[in-house]
């Protein structure tokens, strides 16, 4: 069973090619032919990998093969069955069953309903869900996640990246199986979860160790190597405010190695999508202010606030998901925080870069995958019998004529208000044509998740810019690659500019011509709007 998960209300780079390709063309015993198609290849690769990252994150791939005739798919060394699983997912509910054992599960389904584990409560959930859905045996159905089976499933998977890349330790599944422990053991399994998928390593301190208090763990960025000592924090639930000044003081008041990151679980419910999720994390970071103008001896920290209110809604598909980060004692990191211009912008990103990557990636991989090697599920398991539309392919293609011709798509586009696909086809005689395509519903969902990959090759798509410094991103992945010379043309304006620039290298020279023109293409924006 594949479950697709209800709408987020919350907020990599590629390969270099150059030098393999010059490779590729100072071989003399390749063909043209041979070299396109090893090119086409390789791009096709790594988008390929792109798009398995974009799901599974930053931390150690899904490993599952085949062995006479059977799937496996390997955990942190141990090598599990898959079974009659088809999609991820499937797996998921398996392995957690194994890791919290199928005899605590049986005893604890024996007792009245709200005496349950909370855990259990949600199979029940699941099992009704499973039963509702699945109207054919083995047959592969997506459908929006109810809180339970959101829940349920996120701990599954949380307790699979664990083993997966680091350990689960047993403390943790003691306190899980606790009913009075289990909010905030469940929040510690989502919150290693996150900075696994980020791509840092963990290191769990010692929880026998009394002499001292300690924080849950040790991230580390692998990029960088920065080091942080991390903190999560649940509230209960049913609180009527936001105040996090508690779960500030508690954490604060461990002792701590490193730079501290504080997680904190509002746990308000939000089934109303009318009210934005600003309104309760304003008066969070309200809160989170008043408490750090009056401790001035408290240490600084970076502040996630998250608010993943499942449990309000477990028959229900109206929740969201959604996390503000805050500075505590760090101007700079304030969630209103104003840049003067976009080379602030980017200098206090880099000062903060490895919380800017785990906030992204908390934004791009919130989702849990369903195919076992990154594939888009829709075109896996889709009902359409559609053929996928890939760059470089070859394809039938209706001519003026009446007839068709065989065509290689060279690039493609798509236009979302129109659910169409509009493709540029060269033909074997060398005509250029341009034909279209009508998206289905799958095809636009599959979009919508993976722009830049969709059509099988990595392509830089301008999404929704709320932000010069996106705008600027984007102009940069744009224009890298454009020669020193080309760029010293385009911004040019007086001969004076070019006195200027022209000693500069090529790399400062693509950051102010990309500055200013994100500052311009915003400008202009804003005064369309206005």
């Amino acid at each position: 069973m594949k479950i697709r998960k209800n709408t987020l209300g919350t907020h990599g780079d590629s390969c270099g090619t150059k030098q393999s390709h010059k490779k590729l063309h100072n071989n003399k015993n390749l063909t043209p032919e041979i070299v396109e198609a090893a090119m086409q290849k390789h791009a096709e690769l790594i988008a390929q990998e792109m798009q398995r990252e974009k799901q599974q994150g930053l931390g150690r791939p899904i490993n599952s093969f085949e062995s006479n005739g059977k799937k496996f798919v390997e955990v942190g060394g141990r090598i599990f069955s898959v079974g009659n699983s088809k999609t991820f997912h499937d797996f998921l509910f398996d392995y957690i069953v194994s890791v919290l054992g199928g005899k605590w599960g049986t005893l604890e389904i024996e007792k009245e309903y709200k005496k349950r584990n909370p855990i259990i409560q949600w199979y029940q959930h699941l099992c009704d869900f499973q039963r509702d859905h699945l109207m054919v045996k083995g047959e592969v159905v997506s459908a929006e996640m109810t809180g339970a089976v959101s829940g349920y499933l996120n701990l599954a998977y949380n307790l699979y990246l664990l083993a997966h890349n680091v350990e689960i330790q047993e403390m943790l599944i003691k306190r899980l199986k606790n009913n009075d422990n289990f909010a905030g053991a469940y929040y510690e399994t989502f919150v290693a979860a996150a900075f696994i998928k980020a791509g840092f390593n963990l290191e769990f301190e010692n929880e026998q160790d009394g002499q001292t208090t300690h924080c849950e763990f040790i991230a580390t960025y692998t990029k960088t190597g920065a080091k942080f000592s991390v903190e999560a924090k649940a509230r209960d639930m049913n609180k009527k405010n936001a105040d996090v000044k508690n779960q500030i003081y508690n954490a604060l008041k461990k002792d701590a190695k490193y730079t501290r990151v504080i997680f904190i679980e509002l746990n308000i419910e939000d089934g109303d999508y009318t009210i934005h999720p600003a309104t309760f994390y304003k008066e969070a970071i309200s809160y989170i202010r008043e408490y750090e103008s009056k401790k001035k001896e408290l240490p600084p920290a970076y502040i996630i606030v998250t608010n993943f209110p499942f449990r309000y809604a477990l028959e229900s598909t109206q929740f969201r998901w959604s996390a503000i980060g805050e500075g505590f004692k760090i101007p700079d990191f304030k969630a209103d925080y104003l840049y003067p211009n976009i080379r602030r912008a980017l200098e206090n990103e880099k000062k903060h870069y490895e919380i800017y990557m785990l906030m992204d990636s908390m934004k791009d991989c919130h989702n849990i995958p369903s195919t076992f090697n990154g594939e888009i599920s829709e075109f896996i398991f889709g009902k359409k019998n559609k053929e996928r539309l890939m760059i470089g392919h070859k394809y039938l293609i209706p001519l003026k004529s009446g007839e068709e011709a065989v065509g290689v798509l060279k690039d493609a586009c798509v236009v979302e208000s129109e659910k169409m696909i509009y493709g540029t086809y060269n033909t074997e005689n060398g005509e250029s044509i341009i034909c279209r395509a009508p998206m289905c519903e799958e095809e636009m969902r599959a979009y919508k998740q993976y722009p830049e990959t969709f059509f099988g090759v990595f392509k830089n798509i301008v999404h929704n810019a709320t932000s010069p410094l996106d705008l600027y991103k984007w102009l940069y992945e744009t224009y890298k690659m454009t020669s020193k010379e080309n760029l010293l043309e385009f911004m040019k304006k007086s001969d004076s500019d070019q006195i200027i620039y022209r000693d500069r290298n090529h790399e400062d020279i693509l950051k102010i011509y990309c500055e200013g023109l994100a500052s311009q293409m915003w400008r202009e924006r804003q005064e369309k709007q206005h």
